[in-house]
Formats: structure tokens, sequence, C-alpha cells
């Protein structure tokens, strides 16, 4: 080979590596098809001034002769100074050859990223998760049938109750501060609400809507597990209204919400009727709702359950209000006083001051000690007439028992552009 060709191959290696390592070419049309040129500080070389600079240097087409002498190799020389003065500054990023300066969205995705489902996110609007789709009745009936499902273990029940509760006593915002001593035993039965039941339809309705209608769907299946009522199976009346918002962040809910204590007499019902508007029948059917349930020693240091259908919602509540001899008993894990008793049946059953309140009057001292030892030495209080008529109807604790629980849930902060009242 001599060194004219050896330069020619030479002058197009460097022309190829130059185009490559500057990232940009362009095309020029020769002879049947489309052929790369190279890129220049000053615009695209392309083919044909690449052919007319190895002209230049005698190496180029149609050019006879060779390379090989003094003054081709300093034209040789020339040629590479004017292509190295003619490189591109180097990019600060270079593209992909062929790739669009501008990356495109990938086509139908997004261009700001969703969060992961179910993942809290700091600074989330208020209605935490809600895309702004109006729920239907199609999808309330889809939720409402899976809950149905879910309640069908009915050692769930008491919890989801309890826990509807204690997320209205903080505004029905969906939120519970698992910190709180009240809350102890709700934490695994809020978190898996949060974490796993409620994700699948967060584009539907809020946290803050779920946790009341799993509350509501609750309710339904501790009373529908009632066959007390007049024709048999009972049910209950929950008219659910969505739109609620969520508080801003779940993980991290308001710690300022006081929960009334059990054991303590008189505030429990002034905070449901102040607190939820609840009329003085109402407020007793509510308080009714502890027919679900008992307590545990590890959670509140109380024992105990408050009737013998714990899974149940029904009226067996104020029939041992009513009818069993209570006394009074310390409970050193709480620290304060519950009131003992035993059914005909020799099962042994538990109130507290703010259950007993309802059938007999008391005062309570700073010990926590009611003024009477037993319900013998009590006189009647003036929610006992209704006591008695829950005691003897089943019918007429379940209605009112509706009428209260709609009140409470509904006493939350409602988008009004998303509210809706469903049967």
């Amino acid at each position: 080979m001599n060194l004219r060709y050896l330069s020619g191959v030479a002058i197009c290696l460097l022309a190829i590596f130059i185009s490559a390592t500057s990232g940009q070419s362009d095309t020029t049309t020769v002879g049947r098809g489309p052929r790369r040129g190279t890129a220049g500080r000053n615009g695209w070389v392309g083919r044909q001034q690449l052919d007319d600079a190895l002209r230049r240097i005698g190496v180029g087409p149609g050019v006879s002769g060779g390379a090989g002498n003094p003054s081709e190799r300093r034209n040789l020389t020339e040629f590479l100074q004017v292509l190295n003065n003619r490189r591109p500054a180097p990019a600060t990023a270079a593209p992909v050859t062929g790739a669009p300066v501008t990356p495109e969205p990938v086509t139908g995705a997004p261009v700001t990223p969703e969060p992961v489902t179910g993942a809290p996110v700091t600074g989330a609007p208020v209605d935490n998760g809600n895309a702004g789709t109006q729920l239907t009745a199609e999808t309330l009936a889809e939720i409402r049938q899976e809950l149905e499902v879910f309640f069908q273990d009915t050692s769930r029940i008491p919890k989801y109750v309890q826990m509807g509760f204690h997320v209205c006593v903080g505004g029905c915002d969906g939120c519970l501060n698992l910190a709180d001593d009240s809350n102890k035993g709700l934490v695994v039965h809020y978190n898996h609400l949060k974490d796993n039941l409620f994700p699948k339809w967060r584009n539907h309705l809020s946290l803050a809507d779920y946790a009341v209608l799993s509350a509501y769907e609750a309710f339904k299946a501790g009373v529908q597990a009632n066959t007390g009522c007049d024709g048999g199976q009972c049910s209950i009346d929950l008219p659910f209204t969505s739109g609620r918002r969520t508080c801003a962040n779940p993980e991290s809910p308001p710690t300022n919400t006081v929960f009334p204590k059990g054991h303590d007499a008189a505030s429990p019902r002034t905070f449901l009727q102040q607190g939820f508007g609840l009329t003085e029948n109402e407020m007793v059917a509510l308080l009714g709702s502890h027919s679900l349930g008992r307590a545990h020693v590890d959670v509140s240091g109380f024992n105990g359950p408050w009737d013998l259908t714990p899974r149940v919602v029904d009226n067996g509540y104020f029939s041992a209000l009513a009818r069993v001899e209570w006394t009074q008993h310390f409970q050193e894990e709480a620290g304060a006083n519950q009131w003992n008793g035993t059914t005909l049946s020799g099962s042994n059953i538990m109130m507290l001051h703010a259950d007993m309140i309802l059938q007999h009057r008391f005062t309570v001292d700073s010990n926590n000690v009611a003024s009477c030892p037993t319900t013998v030495d009590c006189p009647l209080a003036t929610t006992s007439d209704t006591v008695q008529r829950f005691a003897q109807s089943n019918d007429a604790f379940i209605s009112t028992l509706g009428r209260a629980v709609v009140k409470m849930c509904n006493t939350a902060n409602f988008d009004t552009a998303r509210r809706q009242l469903f049967n």
C-alpha cells in the first residue's frame, strides 16, 4: 500500500471519528442513497466538501499519483489542521445519536409522577388520594359488597365500629393519633384500613369517607346478626354522604384530640350531645354501641364484656343496665373503678361510670369512687326511662342508634363540590 492510499483511509476514518464524537450528522444525497458527513463548528462538512479536501492533497477522486512526497505529506498535515480547527465545541450533555434533543414524555404517561398507591405524601391534598372523581352509586355498591365480605369475620365488627367513633371525635377526617392511649387497641386495625383496604378505592373517595363507610358496614353487620327485631332479622338505616376531607397527613395526624373517658361519669354524655349535636335519646342509643366488644386489661386497664353478645348490636346492654345488680370494684390496672355484675346465667359482665350514669344517679369523688357502692343504693337517673324502653325493644334502640351514628359521622369538613348523598 502506498502513502496516498493510507492517507485517504486515515482522513476518512478521522472524518467518521469527528462525526461520532460530535454527536451530530447531516445527510447529503449522493448517488442512489443518503450518506453521512461530519460536523464542523460553522456548519456541516458534507461529502462534496470532503471530496474537495481530498483533491487538495492529491488523493481525492479523479486524482492520479501518490501522496508519498514531502509536498503531499505537508498538504495532509495542513488538511488535518483544518479539520481540527473546525471540530465542534464539546456539548455539555450530548444526546444519543438520532434521539430528539428534548425528551418527549412516554405516550399516555403523566408528566408529573403519581405517588405510589396508598403511600402517604407530604403536602398531599387534604382529601388524601381523591383525584376528583365523583363517587358513583355503582362504585359505592362495589365497596359495600367488599366490606360486607370483610365483616363476615365478625371479630372485626367491634373494632371498626369503635374506630368510626374515634375518627369522628377528631372531626371525621379519617385520621387517628396512634400514640394516644385511647387508640391503643386500634393500631393494627387502623393501619390495615389505611394501607390495605382503602388504596384500591382512593380515586373514588377520600380516606375520611372510607373510614366512615367501613364503620357503617360494621354497624350493619352487627345489626344483621341480631334476630330479635319485629319480623326477625334487624336492619339499620345509614344513608351515606361522600365528600369528607382527610387530614393533611394521616402519618402525622393532629395530636390535640381529646377523648371522653369511660370512668368519668359526666363528660361522655356531655361530649356526645354537644360535640355531635345528639338529642338525649340519641346519646343514650350511641352509648349502647358498647354492646359490641369488651374491655381489655392490656388496653384500657378495665376488664370484661358489657353484655353476653359482644359481636352483635342488640339491646343486651340496656337489659343488663336495667336488670342486673351492680357492685363497684376498683380496677387496679386502670387506676379507676368499674361496675361488676353477674347475669342470671352466671356470666360476669361489667360497666363503666359513663354507662351506669344512664340508669342510676350518683356523683364521683376525686378518687373515682361513686357515691353509692351498689346500684341498690342509687336512685334512678332521668334517662332510665329511655334505658327501659330500649331494653324492651330492639327496634326502638336500633332506629335511634341509626340517627345518632349518621349525625356523628356527618360532623365533618365536607368538600361541597364532591358532597353527595346516597341511600
